[in-house]
């Protein structure tokens, strides 16, 4: 498991108060960690390898973005996507 998905472990794990005089304050971080926890599904996403869609011997396309990729590469240098 990596850093990102830890952390998007922590988020997603249940938390809050009930008290009514809290209800702004609870949903105004409800609105921020939901922000937050898309940002980290973003980045687990993102670190996660996918298997390029090969064209040819040499290259082929990111699986993410349709961005050119050469055989051997890691990441697309269009998106940032983590390559097998």
């Amino acid at each position: 498991m990596n850093k990102y998905q830890e952390a998007l472990n922590c988020f997603t794990e249940c938390w809050g108060c009930t008290k009514p005089e809290y209800y702004n304050d609870v949903m105004n971080k409800l609105r921020i960690e939901k922000e937050r926890k898309k940002l980290l599904q973003n980045l687990v996403d993102k670190a996660t390898p996918k298997e390029i869609h090969y064209m040819s011997a040499d290259y082929g396309t990111c699986p993410s973005c349709n961005g050119e990729v050469m055989n051997g590469d890691n990441y697309c240098i269009e998106c940032g996507q983590r390559l097998e």
